[in-house]
């Protein structure tokens, strides 16, 4: 598994940091640069509450389906990196997240 960073904030899975889902998804299967990517498993906070259930397990990795094949590190649909920091700390929806790990093959 990979070590998930993910600094989308307004995520209603992220926690410290950390992603309580079992597993994400990043899209972008045309991606030649990061921005073309993004975390397709992003879901708002509604109205500033997370429920606890959200938050019942925070995990330090996670299983990576990317759609992303264009990546160094896809292997045949899952994200193979050590390491990945999703990065939106902004991020309202899911296009403005982005795979900061992602490297196009050359």
């Amino acid at each position: 598994m990979t070590e998930l960073f993910c600094s989308a904030v307004h995520c209603a899975s992220n926690r410290d940091s950390r992603c309580c889902r079992p597993q994400i998804k990043v899209g972008g299967d045309q991606a030649t640069e990061s921005g073309e990517t993004c975390c397709t498993s992003f879901r708002p906070v509604r109205d500033g509450v997370v429920s606890a259930a959200d938050f019942s397990r925070v995990n330090q990795s996670v299983p990576i389906t990317c759609e992303a094949v264009t990546c160094v590190y896809n292997e045949q649909s899952r994200c193979r990196a050590e390491s990945v920091q999703v990065a939106g700390s902004g991020a309202r929806e899911m296009y403005a997240t982005r795979c900061k790990t992602f490297r196009c093959r050359e």
